[in-house]
């Protein structure tokens, strides 16, 4: 008959849990007296006695013992058989037998058998010892089985993480033989683990770059403690480069012999893109000419070179002659194309060490470096010439051209890129009315040339226009392309336009570029801002159905500390930016100009409640990597790329490659310039948020904004 658990029996100065004894035992008397011996030793226990072997079986059964103290004869059962049974179904527990009276050989095929120890019921004295000790050989064995399965697990997930982890993992010795290699890495570079076991870093890599790699494991063996990163090329199995970024640092094997861990990531897909974006950022899509914030550069570059070596250089600026007559005739097409093949002809007429650019619409540049004023002339007169000679064939139509050139020397007077860019295009626009096809060649002292100086003109009209409140606000909504993840409430971009003396409206095409140069582009955002916020909280019900309010800033209004601060005063309090309403635009080639500048004006206003959104996004983008920095929430993506996605795949690409790392680094997408419906659709595909453009929705003013609809 199976007895209830024995009640706890405390121990003496012990606060430690009681030990579960499972007993084999028939005698009740017995069975109390194990009990008051192990807890005069000090061992307290909740002990379970059972006398049957189906009873036991269940008790094994049941589990949750630490503990097995049997009977060696028991009347129709015994120890022996009891063993066998609980090495089966509890392997881990302590056996003891406890028995009146054991013979040696039972003893001795107790212990074979399993059992811990043996102690004779008319010796219990030494019951306690036995018990401590079996107790701790079980758990020092439970420890080293517990220490060895962690060990096992530990050495599967390094497996794991060694052969599947989606980076190559290489293994050098010192001399560069390959001792291992992941799966991964392997199959990245077409072979198996195995195949590449025991083969020389020169396998591995271009002829160009093994030195290099010799170079780079020298260091970190010179250096065992420190992190070691370079990008390198390795070779495929097929013979195709892939560029990684490898990670290395030295490992020491038990013998102390140094290894050489490296971590490789394949680059090659972000590499081949910085190199597009790069490609994109210095030149024109269209004629694949330098682009014209290139041309900028290298024409400082030459002015610095000049005022200290001395010398001579020249820039010529071009502007085509009726080429207004071909867009208007035969299209935006047409003009394109002849662009493309008048920049392949120019290219043939321009020595190597020049820079033939397109500085924007129908204007070219040429800075010819090292020449005299005579040399200079000469290209300019064989450009005119080649250009005049051409004839383009559009469908059943044949056009001529002509073009208007400026040409300015620089020498060590030359003050600086701005002011040789106004020369030469003041010199061509002289060049324009004095009838076309023409050179005209920039002087200091041409009183008629300065005179004749277009945008100059412009500084007198745009003061007097902020004067007498001439400006305009106008507006354009931007729309949701999917309509996922848009704001509530209608997206506006504020425009402005200037209404002139004779009341006619000028579009800021016009007069924007003199701003800029003049340095009245400050005034005139601080202008649109005021208008802006006043329009803003003028009626609680159209801010209300705004979601989204878009302003554009110029470049120097983003390095003016006075316009910052006055930016700050102004919108600090304002219903809208409290809302969240108000988006501030800049370029991006404005904002990467002076880096610093844009972060701390972006940051400090953002704290505030106002976005910001970056304009023109890839027209002048070297590197994604300063996007990190720039804290943006739009990105609008430049027109040039977008105008022509549904029919160049090129284009699509880009705007795809955009849209997709700005979604990564958690900024929306806006396009410009979206035209058709076609493009919207295109778009849509794509994923870009939202859409800009006539297709959407043109310019109108201010005051026509209905918030109803």
């Amino acid at each position: 008959m199976n007895a209830a658990p024995r009640p706890t029996v405390e121990a003496s100065n012990s606060a430690s849990a009681p030990i579960r004894v499972l007993m084999l035992e028939d005698d009740v008397l017995d069975a109390e007296l194990v009990i008051r011996t192990l807890d005069a030793a000090g061992i307290r226990c909740e002990a379970r006695r059972v006398e049957t072997r189906a009873a036991f079986a269940e008790a094994l059964a049941s589990g949750g013992f630490e503990l097995i103290l049997a009977d060696y004869t028991l009347p129709a059962f015994d120890g022996i058989s009891a063993l066998a049974m609980a090495r089966q179904t509890a392997p881990d527990v302590p056996f003891v037998i406890v028995s009146g009276t054991l013979g040696e050989e039972p003893a001795i095929q107790a212990l074979t058998g399993g059992a811990v120890d043996y102690v004779v019921k008319g010796r219990l004295g030494r019951l306690g010892h036995s018990v401590r000790r079996a107790l701790a050989e079980a758990r020092d064995r439970a420890e080293r089985e517990r220490a060895e399965r962690a060990l096992q697990a530990s050495e599967r997930r390094y497996r794991a993480l060694y052969h599947e982890n989606p980076s190559m993992y290489f293994t050098l010795a010192a001399d560069g033989t390959l001792l291992s290699v992941n799966r991964f890495g392997a199959a990245q570079l077409g072979y198996t683990p195995g195949e590449l076991g025991g083969c020389r870093l020169e396998q591995l890599h271009a002829l160009v770059d093994v030195a290099a790699m010799h170079s780079n494991l020298a260091q970190c063996l010179e250096e065992p403690g420190s992190t070691h990163r370079w990008e390198i090329r390795k070779v495929r199995r097929d013979g195709r480069p892939i560029w990684v970024r490898e990670t290395a640092r030295v490992i020491f094997e038990e013998s102390g012999t140094p290894n050489i861990l490296t971590v490789c990531e394949d680059t090659s897909e972000a590499r081949q893109l910085s190199q597009e974006l790069t490609y994109q950022a210095s030149h024109d899509s269209l004629t694949g000419l330098v682009n014209r914030r290139e041309f900028e550069r290298r024409l400082r570059r030459v002015i610095e070179t000049v005022r200290d070596d001395g010398g001579e250089s020249a820039l010529c600026y071009l502007d085509l002659d009726q080429f207004k007559v071909i867009n208007d005739t035969c299209g935006h097409a047409a003009g394109d194309e002849l662009l493309r093949q008048l920049a392949g002809l120019m290219i043939q007429r321009v020595r190597k060490r020049d820079t033939l650019a397109r500085l924007g619409g129908d204007e070219f540049g040429v800075l010819i470096e090292h020449c005299t004023q005579s040399d200079a002339q000469r290209v300019a007169h064989d450009l005119s010439e080649a250009i005049e000679q051409f004839r383009f064939l559009w469908e059943d139509k044949v056009f001529s051209v002509g073009v208007s050139i400026g040409l300015v020397a620089i020498d060590s007077s030359s003050r600086g890129v701005s002011d040789v860019l106004a020369a030469a295009d003041s010199a061509c626009y002289a060049a324009k009315e004095q009838g076309r096809s023409r050179i005209h060649l920039y002087r200091p002292d041409d009183v008629e040339l300065a005179r004749r100086r277009g945008e100059m003109q412009w500084v007198a009209r745009l003061n007097a226009t902020l004067e007498e409140q001439r400006f305009r606000l106008w507006y354009q909504p931007i729309v949701a392309v999917g309509g996922a993840g848009a704001e509530s409430g209608h997206h506006l971009e504020l425009l402005v336009r200037l209404i002139d003396e004779h009341g006619r409206l000028v579009e800021p095409a016009a007069f924007l570029p003199a701003a800029e140069r003049y340095n009245l582009s400050s005034r005139i955002d601080r202008w649109v801002v005021e208008n802006a916020l006043d329009w803003l909280a003028s009626e609680p019900d159209r801010l209300q159905s705004l979601a989204l309010c878009s302003i554009n800033l110029s470049g120097q209004s983003l390095g003016d500390e006075a316009f910052f601060e006055f930016l700050c005063a102004r919108t600090a309090e304002h219903p809208a930016v409290r809302q969240g309403k108000v988006c501030l635009e800049v370029t991006e080639t404005a904002a990467v100009a002076n880096l610093a500048a844009a972060i701390r004006f972006m940051s400090v206003l953002r704290g505030i409640g106002i976005r910001f959104a970056l304009d023109d996004f890839g027209s002048g983008l070297s590197s994604f990597a300063y996007l990190k920095n720039l804290p943006v929430d739009f990105l609008k993506i430049d027109g040039m790329f977008v105008k022509d996605i549904v029919d160049d795949p090129i284009d699509r690409a880009m705007v795809k490659s955009i849209d997709e790392i700005g979604k990564v680094m958690g900024k929306r997408t806006i396009a410009e310039f979206v035209e058709s419906q076609r493009i919207f659709d295109c778009l849509a595909e794509i994923g870009v948020d939202f859409a800009q453009g006539f297709a959407v929705g043109r310019p109108a003013p201010i005051d026509s904004f209905d918030p109803t609809r």
